[in-house]
């Protein structure tokens, strides 16, 4: 960077010393790169404010170069750069401001001479260096939401139980209430009452066992994403590149079980939703999008499809 540039702090106290959220600019003046880089040392290692605190302005570099403002928010030895949407190093954060490197816009022009055309146009390709924080996941972002089951422990217990307790306690029960003159009838009432509360507590497997499921899509960082109970975010990178979904069958051998009749395999079988992209020929699974009932996955492939379609 051989032509110094005008260089404004917010959110940064004076001395430098703290971010304190303030909008109130300091002006610093021309800055050339190597003073810049000292600057950017000094202030990358502060905590921003309480994202919660209210209207505040995170620790900001506002710098006038000659192609125009670059915007760089800073803290917690991090440097976001508002313009490109993406996560840089100091390094780069100089290379930006002389003009020498953008990412996403690189990765575009690279997409192009490859002949590669997104599905959906106007957005750049994600960033490779993509923090998973930075997706907006809020209110604000496009997204739907299903009902899933937490695991395939839950769900089939909940259908196993009922069934279990019809045929060994309810049934059985009944029988023996009418047999034999009626002489067994109160065991067979308790059988009856035990095997209907069995069945009744069941219920609260169907309650419990299911948690919110949301899915979404962000332009901005050009990702989709799917967000389950108890688990961390999980999103595919270059949604613009995505044609479509469907539902894959998986099953996988998880060895031979003994039964009453013998050894059989005992095989898990689970639903995983699976994209077609303009740069494979594969469908390709989608992180997040495994599921243990068919039903689910059907919801989450139709749901996907039409954020990507409503753009």
């Amino acid at each position: 960077m051989g032509v110094p540039v005008k260089v404004t702090l917010q959110g940064i106290s004076r001395d430098l010393k703290s971010a304190n959220g303030s909008h109130d600019p300091i002006e610093l003046g021309p800055m050339d790169s190597d003073q810049l880089f000292a600057l950017l040392n000094q202030v990358a290692p502060l905590k921003p404010p309480d994202l919660n605190a209210g209207d505040f302005c995170p620790p900001t570099f506002l710098v006038e170069t000659p192609s125009g403002l670059q915007t760089f928010t800073v803290g917690d030895r991090r440097v976001y750069h508002l313009e490109s949407e993406s996560w840089v190093g100091p390094t780069e954060m100089i290379q930006v401001i002389s003009g020498q490197f953008n990412t996403r816009a690189r990765l575009a022009q690279d997409q192009a001479a490859a002949g590669v055309a997104p599905a959906t146009p106007g957005a750049l390709p994600t960033d490779p260096d993509l923090d998973p924080r930075t997706i907006e996941t809020g209110p604000s972002a496009p997204q739907f939401s299903l009902k899933v089951w937490r695991g395939e422990g839950w769900r089939t217990s909940a259908i196993a139980i009922p069934l279990l307790a019809l045929t060994l306690m309810v049934v059985p029960g009944f029988l023996l209430i009418f047999a034999n003159g009626g002489r067994e009838a109160w065991l067979g009432a308790g059988l009856v009452l035990v095997g209907a509360l069995c069945v009744g507590l069941s219920a609260l497997l169907w309650v419990f066992g299911k948690g919110r499921l949301r899915a979404g899509v962000d332009w901005r960082t050009n990702t989709i994403w799917v967000l389950r109970p108890g688990q961390k975010l999980a999103y595919e990178s270059n949604a613009a590149n995505i044609l479509g979904f469907t539902v894959n069958r998986r099953t996988k051998n998880m060895g031979r079980v003994r039964t009453r009749n013998g050894y059989r395999n005992s095989v898990k079988v689970w639903f995983e939703v699976v994209c077609k992209r303009t740069t494979s020929e594969h469908l390709m699974p989608v992180n997040g999008g495994s599921c243990v009932a068919k039903g689910e996955a059907d919801d989450l492939a139709r749901g996907l499809e039409g954020l990507l379609r409503r753009r």
